[in-house]
C-alpha cells in the first residue's frame, strides 16, 4: 500500500496530495453521517414533555400539531406583543401559572392526535 502511494506521489504530488485530501474530507463527514444518524434514531429526543421556554410554534413543530391549535390552546397573544413568546413570556403576560399553559398546550397535543388516530382507524367505506 505504501508502495503505491510512493509511486502516486512520484509520478503527481499534487493529484496525489489532492486525493487524499479529498478521502479525509470524505471520510469526516460519513462519520459525521453516521454518528448523526445514530442519535437521531434514538427516539428519546421525541417524546420530550413540553416545558417553559418552549414556544407555540416550537411545539407545534415538534409535537406535529397545527399551529393553530396550540395558540388557541395557551390563549397567546396573536401577533405577539414582543415577537416570539415562550410559554413563560405568555403566562406572566396573561397573568397566570405556567403550569396551567403547559396543562393546556399537552392537552391539545394528546386530543389532537387521539382525534387524528381515531380518524384513520375508519376503514375506506366508513366515510
Amino acid at each position: 500500500m505504501i508502495h503505491h502511494i510512493k509511486r502516486l506521489w512520484a509520478a503527481a504530488p499534487l493529484a496525489t496530495a489532492a486525493l487524499i485530501g479529498a478521502s479525509v474530507f470524505a471520510l469526516f463527514f460519513v462519520i459525521r453521517l453516521s454518528v448523526a444518524m445514530l442519535l437521531w434514531h434514538n427516539s428519546d429526543h421525541r417524546e420530550k414533555d413540553i416545558e417553559a421556554w418552549m414556544t407555540p410554534g416550537f411545539i407545534s413543530h415538534a409535537f406535529n400539531v397545527p399551529h393553530e391549535i396550540i395558540l388557541e390552546a395557551v390563549d397567546a397573544p396573536v401577533p405577539p406583543p414582543a415577537g416570539r413568546m415562550s410559554l413563560d413570556e405568555i403566562a406572566g403576560y396573561r397573568n397566570v401559572e405556567v403550569s396551567t399553559l403547559i396543562t393546556a398546550a399537552q392537552t391539545a397535543v394528546a386530543t389532537f392526535h387521539a382525534n387524528r388516530k381515531a380518524g384513520s382507524d375508519r376503514g375506506p367505506d366508513d366515510r
